[in-house]
């Protein structure tokens, strides 16, 4: 598992502080444990590492107040956690403590309670093969999510038995190398515009085969990482006109046609920055062809 939204402290932190800022006088010298993530480049310099503890200090009047009402609400959190990626899987389905590593990821009363996995499609940067559902071209006649029953399916499973309220999102790499023009699963390329209706139908295909399996699909992004096209990993590039069109005019109505009208839809799915500066990527799916997505697309991934 590695870890996927980093800034659990600050919810500690506020929860923390939601409890004992209505007596703020008792908060004084109140301590909360802290544990840091933090980046350096491309790397991460500190790993959930344990800090300091913090006081709290006593009230001057003179520092700006944050006041948590606990009866006040606006958008709602879907949950914390991390990607289960397929050599991850493999790792703790194969491990002799998978019990215990487990409940210390999901269970709510002896571990993190992580509640969120964002779970490969097929292949990955971190998988043992390269590998999608359906690697024979022309059609989906061979679709199967095979390769997941043997450890993926299973700790998924787990996973919901230990803390039923775990959603998943699922999000593919690459599309089969037969559906892009440059037939590979690796070095980018692009979704042929022809088989946009046929990948439609793949999701689908997967959500259908998880839901079957007792593995309901919480929510979906378009592509991982769109415009890195690195020939050493799977990887398949989609412009926010691409994403636009194939959620508006293919994943959408193709998913809703299936019963799966709650399988919500996520654009972008890579960094606050793309290239030099802040990533206009999401505004341009949303306002693409007179906003025409804003209807198919939930909102935005950024990890």
């Amino acid at each position: 598992m590695s870890p996927w939204l980093s800034r659990v402290p600050l919810q500690g932190l506020l929860l923390a502080a939601s409890t004992l800022l209505p007596l703020a006088a008792s908060a004084a010298n109140e301590t909360v444990r802290v544990w840091l993530t933090t980046t350096s480049g491309s790397t991460l310099a500190k790993k959930l590492n344990a800090e300091a503890n913090k006081a709290f200090g006593p009230e001057t009047g003179s520092a700006t107040a944050i006041d948590v009402n606990e009866g006040v609400t606006y958008q709602t959190l879907d949950g914390f956690g991390g990607a289960l990626t397929d050599s991850s899987a493999w790792l703790i389905f194969n491990s002799p403590q998978r019990t215990a590593i487990m409940n210390d990821l999901f269970s709510v009363t002896a571990g993190a309670g992580q509640s969120a996995i964002r779970l490969p499609m097929g292949a990955s940067d971190f998988a043992r093969s390269n590998y999608t559902y359906d690697d024979t071209c022309c059609d989906l006649n061979d679709f199967s999510v095979g390769h997941d029953t043997a450890y993926i399916l299973p700790l998924l499973k787990q996973a919901r038995a230990i803390n039923p309220e775990v959603k998943i999102f699922a999000l593919p790499w690459s599309a089969p190398a037969w559906m892009k023009f440059n037939n590979s699963l690796t070095g980018g390329g692009y979704l042929r515009n022809d088989l946009y209706g046929t990948y439609a139908n793949y999701f689908v295909r997967f959500v259908q085969a998880y839901q079957t399996n007792g593995v309901p699909i919480h929510a979906l992004s378009l592509q991982n990482e769109p415009h890195n096209a690195n020939g050493g990993y799977a990887t398949m590039q989609m412009e926010s006109n691409d994403q636009s069109i194939f959620a508006a005019q293919h994943l959408r109505p193709a998913l809703n046609a299936a019963g799966f009208n709650g399988v919500k839809v996520l654009a972008w799915d890579h960094n606050w920055h793309d290239g030099t500066g802040p990533a206009g990527y999401p505004h341009e799916v949303m306002a693409y062809n007179g906003g025409q997505a804003q209807s198919a697309v939930a909102g935005v991934a950024y990890h």
